[in-house]
């Protein structure tokens, strides 16, 4: 923003430098030639900063390049499709994790990491892992009966909260309970 300010002031000086010249000018015989020289000054002035971006070191093109490694120029097609879908990912995940850390930390729970899957052609979740923390005990919640463990079941699928932070989850992101794989971490 800074950049286009000092651009615009430069442009009002040259106007009144210009204005100056015409007025100070003796004869009039060497106007136009002074009117051309300026004109073709003020062309060149307008024009600068398309110049400078394309004289650049580093093009807005070339700096998603530059983080791909040395080998960026030699790389396949294949290997940028890679490199796209881990963005693809990472940005699913992010997202994932800021929303989930919201909704779990209503139902009393820190979200510690999550992963998550989506449809081949990106449109929708098809699964959800994430592993979480009860809040420490100085916040206050309410009395949550958990089931003893039983053997041969987890403890995830008998626990009516596990069900309901499921559920919260599968109504956010319209899909099935069944897919939603939760882990408590101490």
């Amino acid at each position: 923003m800074a950049g286009i300010a000092h651009w615009i002031q430069n442009l009002a000086f040259f106007m009144i430098f210009s204005a100056f010249v015409g007025i100070i000018l003796p004869n009039e015989k060497y106007k136009k030639y002074i009117n051309l020289c300026l004109g073709l000054i003020l062309v060149l002035m307008i024009l600068s900063p398309a110049a400078d971006w394309l004289n650049q070191k580093e093009i807005p093109v070339n700096a998603f390049f530059s983080g791909l490694g040395e080998s960026a120029g030699a790389a396949s097609p294949d290997q940028y499709e890679e490199i796209q879908r881990q963005m693809i990912r990472q940005s699913f995940n992010a997202q994932a994790e800021s929303q989930l850390a919201g909704i779990l930390a209503k139902e009393g729970y820190t979200l510690l990491s999550v992963n998550v899957e989506t449809a081949p052609d990106y449109s929708r979740l098809t699964s959800v892992r994430i592993t979480l923390k009860r809040q420490e005990a100085g916040k206050p919640r309410g009395f949550i009966y958990v089931e003893p463990i039983r053997p041969g079941r987890s403890q995830a699928e008998d626990s009516a909260e596990w069900k309901k932070i499921k559920k919260l989850i599968a109504d956010f992101y319209n899909m099935s309970t069944d897919n939603i794989h939760i882990e408590e971490s101490e």
